[in-house]
C-alpha cells in the first residue's frame, strides 16, 4: 500500500469517492512455486468515479505501478 498526496489529493478533490481505492495497492503472493503480482489499473477510476479530466494523472500512476512491478520482477 502506498500513496502520493500530490497525485491522490487532486483525484479525491475531483471525485471524493475515488478515496475508496486510494492509496494504491499492489498484491504479491506465491502460487504453485511462482511469485505473482497484481494491481487494479488506476485508469479504471476514471469511469467509476467520473474522473475523465484526470486521465493524465491516472496514466502516470499506471506508469508508476508498471515500473514498480518491473523493478521487483526483473
Amino acid at each position: 500500500m502506498f500513496g502520493n498526496a500530490a497525485a491522490g489529493t487532486p483525484l479525491m478533490q475531483a471525485g471524493p469517492r475515488a478515496g475508496i481505492d486510494l492509496p494504491l495497492r499492489i498484491l504479491v503472493w506465491s502460487q504453485d512455486g511462482e511469485t505473482r503480482v497484481a494491481f487494479r489499473d488506476p485508469r479504471t477510476l476514471a469511469e467509476g468515479f467520473l474522473l475523465a479530466e484526470q486521465t493524465g494523472t491516472l496514466d502516470r500512476l499506471r506508469g508508476v505501478l508498471d515500473a514498480l512491478v518491473a523493478e521487483v520482477s526483473g
